[in-house]
């Protein structure tokens, strides 16, 4: 997320943990914009982005790891891209 050569962080998974570095976040302060992509749990961190730090670019969308294991159908991923 604070890699100055990318526009865009893709979660490769979600679940159970995406609420720990909540506290680390708190104490940066708010960094450029990207888009943000994930689901599940994650939502913890697109609501933190978008009320901390006023990223509108939030997107629950598939997770990597889905898309890898061809658990997401095409037009999906197209859609997303």
């Amino acid at each position: 997320i604070e890699a100055e050569d990318s526009l865009i962080t893709w979660c490769l998974r979600g679940g159970c943990g995406s609420t720990r570095p909540i506290p680390m976040l708190e104490k940066l302060p708010p960094l450029p914009e990207k888009v943000f992509i994930g689901f599940s749990d994650i939502t913890a961190l697109h609501l933190f982005f978008y009320q901390n730090w006023g990223w509108q670019q939030c997107i629950h969308g598939p997770a990597t790891k889905h898309i890898g294991l061809k658990e997401i159908d095409e037009d999906s991923v197209q859609a997303i891209k």
